[in-house]
């Protein structure tokens, strides 16, 4: 095992996740999210998005006051916050103290008028979650897998995600699909990349799918956020211009509506989204 330094930062490959990401938020280097993007303009647009609406929907969860949602690291708590505009209550953990003093400075930039107290943030660990057995219809998380690089920790999570999950309930995992066949040539091209972040593993459709197995999941469905967004990816040239921008989105918006084999969509997506039911 080795240790990556980026930009003065030191990420040690033998340290699990929570550990390696510590470094990441004190450093500063969320790029993702940006301050003039809370507003509840924004999360309305968010919570319609494919990662949140797909994820609703594989999950079968609807706005109800008696659904219990947990994201199991949230980082600096986006999508909890969707699903609290969307009327459903959640509780959400990260093991970085930074990440949830963003999630919560985050909360309280949207504003009560926006996002609703149903939203609560709290510290725990992936691999050791404070909850009770049964607890939970769907338990989930998004870019959180990918870097437990060590499979003994990714299995131990993934476990820890379906104890706390109620018979009947549902274990979802977004996963950035780091082994996508187009990498190499976003490479050359000089695309950075994971070299800003901790390291990750190189995940696939089919790795997501045999890790949920293994996790005593069933019923496993794994399918692809917004394919189409390969097409843009990188290079970025869309963005130079704001008419090509603009178009570009509308695009996205018409193509979520193509009816694209689930296989198809985890094949080529950026990102894939695994489901499995606890049975």
């Amino acid at each position: 095992m080795r240790a990556v330094s980026i930009e003065n930062v030191i990420w040690d490959e033998r340290s699990n996740a929570g550990e390696a990401w510590g470094a990441f938020y004190r450093a500063d280097m969320v790029t993702w999210f940006r301050p003039e993007y809370a507003t509840c303009a924004y999360l309305d647009r968010f919570a319609q998005s494919e990662w949140i609406q797909r994820l609703l929907y594989h999950a079968r969860v609807k706005p109800d006051e008696k659904t219990r949602v947990l994201e199991a690291g949230c980082g600096i708590g986006l999508y909890s916050l969707a699903l609290a505009r969307l009327s459903i209550p959640v509780q959400a953990f990260d093991y970085n103290a930074e990440a949830l003093a963003r999630a919560k400075n985050l909360q309280a930039q949207f504003g009560e008028n926006c996002v609703s107290r149903t939203a609560q943030f709290y510290g725990d660990n992936l691999l050791n979650i404070q909850q009770p057995d049964n607890t939970f219809d769907l338990v989930f998380n998004q870019a959180v897998l990918e870097y437990f690089t060590d499979p003994r920790e990714r299995a131990r999570a993934l476990q820890e995600m379906a104890r706390v999950t109620k018979p009947g309930g549902c274990v979802a995992v977004i996963v950035q699909h780091t082994s996508h066949r187009l990498r190499p040539l976003w490479e050359r091209w000089g695309w950075e990349g994971y070299t800003r972040q901790p390291p990750v593993i190189p995940f696939t459709p089919r790795v997501l799918a045999t890790e949920l197995g293994a996790a005593g999941l069933k019923e496993i469905i794994v399918d692809g956020i917004e394919p189409w967004k390969v097409l843009f990816f990188y290079p970025r040239w869309h963005e130079r211009w704001r008419w090509t921008h603009e178009s570009v989105y509308l695009f996205g918006r018409a193509a979520r509506f193509l009816p694209l084999p689930r296989s198809l969509r985890a094949a080529v997506a950026l990102q894939i989204l695994g489901v499995g039911w606890k049975i």
